[in-house]
């Protein structure tokens, strides 16, 4: 928020799982490359899923920022993606 907003590019491959249910949050993940701050390329995966826009619950990001250190892979960053008039993408 504040009006700025952080741009992450990744190189990413075909969907390695995509989903064939109707039904559920639509998760899809990739395996994916980005640079890192000394300019390497560094392997990852990307994970983009819908879900509910409740005030009272976590989102996944919050979720494993709470769980870092739980023997969990390391969530390297996450967000929601915002239309120009800041709502949430529908």
């Amino acid at each position: 928020s504040g009006g700025q907003t952080e741009v992450q590019e990744f190189l990413v491959s075909v969907p390695m799982i995509f989903p064939y249910n109707p039904f559920g949050r639509g998760t899809r993940g990739w395996w994916a490359t980005f640079r890192d701050d000394s300019g390497r390329w560094v392997a990852t995966f990307l994970k983009d899923s819908w879900r509910t826009d409740a005030k009272d619950l976590l989102d996944e990001g919050q979720s494993y920022k709470k769980l870092r250190g739980q023997n969990i892979p390391t969530m390297l960053s996450c967000g929601d993606i915002r239309s120009e008039d800041s709502s949430l993408c529908e």
